[in-house]
């Protein structure tokens, strides 16, 4: 049995890598700002919150990234065997 592949041109696959775009460009600007001020803004709740958002919606993605492809079509694949045996 195959493994599943997610089509990278699924809209909620588009869908879901825009919205990790935009989580990631939010934390490229959150994280100068915590370390230009100490730490002191991870002290408020609402802050540290987000961050811990942020680092799940990021692993999330990080396990997902490998399970997207475009699958080969079948002749493809056959022809790949063909060559290897000449």
């Amino acid at each position: 049995m195959a493994p599943h592949v997610i089509d990278p041109l699924n809209k909620y696959k588009v869908t879901w890598d825009l919205l990790i775009g935009v989580i990631y460009l939010i934390s490229y600007m959150l994280d100068p700002v915590v370390l230009a001020f100490k730490f002191e803004p991870l002290e408020t709740e609402s802050i540290m919150r987000f961050c811990e958002t942020v680092t799940v919606f990021i692993i999330i993605d990080m396990f997902l990234v490998p399970f997207t492809a475009v699958r080969r079509e079948d002749d493809v694949i056959s022809d790949l065997k063909e060559k290897r045996k000449e």
